[in-house]
């Protein structure tokens, strides 16, 4: 909160503080000492005196970022906090009583300066204490929440991270390996993949500060990657990308796909001989985003799904950043083929 923004709050709350207690001086009046005074005089006092508030605020403010209750030094600031909430009480009450008498208010039967302050120490003194304590608390609470939030924050994304950099690896290793089979076999093929896997990860770098990118930079990442993959199956791989354009510029985990069509490639395509498809699809439908990778491949015997590092990463990933608000079926039916679905809010 900026400062011109925190001069208006505390403004504020000092002024419905005392727009609040005006009613209550009109009833002390009339009930106790069997007056009747307008609001217009009670609202002056009042305001007048929660106002006096207003210079105070800032050496509170100061007190509750500096003296904080910690759990070693909790009796510490149990002492200061007191004394300061003290002082400021006595200076409040000493403020009223200078304007109260300066100015002829009746106060009661209090008439010299000594009778206010008299007066006042008894009906307003422990009434300053009590405000001391509750802007003390309310503001380190208020500073505690967001140091929680903060810390919160931090650790997700220092998991958010480690998750990433687990998979780079994990997703590098596995595209070396596959150029090396083609290094004796098929050294020009070889070099291509090479080429590519230098493109892809030039691409992670420049990324990896970025925990989301733009679906279409997301495709862009999935067709170096295939296009390694063809490489390697010429023939044995077709893919087919149906992407509606206006998901294009939605905004997506970084390498949220490739574990999925990795997926695809070693457990649905690598195993036979016959030629594969892979179907890429993304789509927005009741402000979310669908996304779907699936094959024709040879699937799973038992229909159960097997989760690598890679989709299990990924898992972790998406619950790390949508929390419940997401959804992922991985889908391997007996007929044979596979198909992960995903769905994630977007704006």
């Amino acid at each position: 909160m900026s400062r011109p923004a925190q001069v208006l709050f505390w403004f504020a709350v000092w002024t419905v503080a005392g727009l609040f207690f005006s009613t209550q001086l009109v009833l002390i009046n009339a009930h106790i000492y069997g007056r009747s005074i307008p609001l217009t005089t009670a609202l002056a006092s009042t305001l007048t005196e929660w106002y006096l508030w207003l210079p105070a605020t800032p050496a509170m403010l100061w007190l509750s970022r500096t003296v904080l209750f910690e759990r070693r030094r909790w009796m510490r600031a149990i002492l200061l906090h007191t004394g300061a909430g003290v002082s400021i009480g006595l200076l409040q009450v000493l403020a009223f009583t200078w304007i109260a008498h300066t100015f002829g208010w009746n106060l009661g039967k209090a008439a010299s300066f000594g009778q206010i302050f008299d007066f006042l120490f008894t009906v307003k003194f422990h009434w300053a204490i009590l405000t001391y304590a509750v802007v003390i608390a309310a503001t380190q609470a208020a500073a505690y929440s967001r140091l929680l939030e903060q810390r919160e924050a931090t650790l997700a994304k220092a998991e958010l991270q480690a998750l990433r950099s687990q998979l780079h690896p994990h997703f590098l290793f596995n595209s070396l390996q596959a150029a090396l089979t083609l290094v004796r076999k098929d050294p020009p093929a070889a070099e291509r993949m090479i080429v590519r896997i230098g493109d892809l990860l030039r691409m992670t770098l420049d990324r990896a500060g970025e925990h989301s990118v733009a679906l279409r930079e997301e495709i862009h990442f999935l067709e170096l990657y295939l296009e390694i993959e063809r490489t390697r199956f010429a023939d044995r791989l077709t893919v087919q990308l149906e992407v509606e354009p206006q998901t294009l510029d939605l905004k997506v985990p970084h390498m949220i796909l490739q574990p999925f069509v990795e997926n695809a490639v070693k457990h649905g395509i690598a195993p036979r001989a016959a030629p594969g498809h892979i179907r890429v699809s993304a789509a927005r439908r009741n402000g979310r985003l669908h996304l779907e990778v699936s094959d024709n491949g040879a699937g799973l015997a038992s229909g159960a799904v097997k989760e690598g590092i890679g989709i299990s990463n990924t898992r972790a990933r998406l619950r790390q950043i949508y929390g419940e608000r997401h959804t992922l079926e991985l889908l391997a039916p007996s007929g044979g083929g596979f198909a992960a679905r995903l769905e994630i809010p977007v704006p």
